[in-house]
């Protein structure tokens, strides 16, 4: 899901026409006489989109072990309530 999301947020700055706010920030600079053309802008959306989209990926790896720890320290808490209730039956 989080993929999902970054995905959804990044891909837009790769190119001009990728966002809305980017075809608003190219009439902009037209308008102000700073036309900027595709080439120009992927020379600035590219680094950054590749900057963010390893950053992201780096963050969603660093959650996914996370959760990978929860499971495995819930699956042992369990584990050893279980042995604990069996050991109870046994009295």
């Amino acid at each position: 899901m989080f993929a999902l999301l970054i995905g959804s947020c990044l891909g837009g700055n790769l190119t001009p026409f990728g966002a809305s706010a980017n075809v608003v920030a190219m009439g902009i600079l037209k308008k102000e006489e700073h036309p900027i053309n595709f080439a120009g802008f992927l020379k600035i959306g590219a680094p950054f989109t590749i900057l963010t989209t390893a950053v992201a990926a780096l963050v969603l790896v660093g959650l996914f072990h996370i959760n990978v720890l929860f499971i495995i320290i819930g699956a042992a808490f369990v584990g050893i309530i279980y042995h604990q209730m069996k050991k109870g039956d046994k009295s």
